[in-house]
């Protein structure tokens, strides 16, 4: 019994498998011929010629024909663009990269700048300390000098009581520069 029923299954398994098998082809067949016959029966009730289709038909061939070349050159112009857009792509990444390496420089060169002028500042307060240390020291030993050399010029002359410093050397006078202590 389990025997003829495993064999009637396989006989009903086959017949369905045929039957699909069979759908499939039909469909596949009797489609285009579904398609072709609304179509023809859309043209005669359109009261359009088969000649007229037909022309119709080729002059859309043409035209096909005519978009595919132009498809091609557009696509090859596009190819075309698009190479040289790459190319400016990586020539303005690399001019990017060249300004950002530059931008780093002038920062780091600005930076020892800064600290050159901080330096030279300093520098410049330092001599400008020791110039007026200078100047002082150059004043009080002209006042030293011009003391003892004035004094002994007044010996001789009553009258002197100043002096004053021209080129670098100590002339004593009367009532005018700087005063003398004796």
């Amino acid at each position: 019994m389990k025997r003829l029923e495993k064999k009637h299954l396989e006989k009903i398994g086959l017949v369905s498998l045929v039957i699909m098998a069979l759908l499939l082809i039909i469909i596949f067949l009797v489609r285009p011929t579904i398609i072709g016959y609304t179509t023809y029966k859309q043209l005669v009730d359109s009261s359009y010629s088969i000649e007229d289709y037909g022309k119709d038909i080729n002059e859309l061939e043409v035209d096909l024909i005519d978009y595919k070349a132009n498809l091609s050159a557009c696509n090859l112009f596009n190819e075309m663009i698009s190479e040289e857009l790459d190319s400016f792509s990586n020539d303005f990444s690399e001019c990017r990269d060249e300004l950002e390496m530059l931008r780093i420089d002038f920062s780091l060169s600005q930076d020892e700048l800064n600290d050159k002028i901080d330096d030279l500042k300093n520098d410049l307060v330092e001599k400008d300390d020791e110039v007026n240390e200078l100047e002082s020291d150059y004043s009080k030993l002209a006042e030293n000098l011009a003391n003892n050399l004035c004094c002994k010029k007044k010996v001789d002359n009553p009258d002197i009581n100043s002096y004053i410093v021209e080129n670098n050397n100590i002339v004593c006078v009367e009532n005018e520069g700087l005063e003398i202590e004796c």
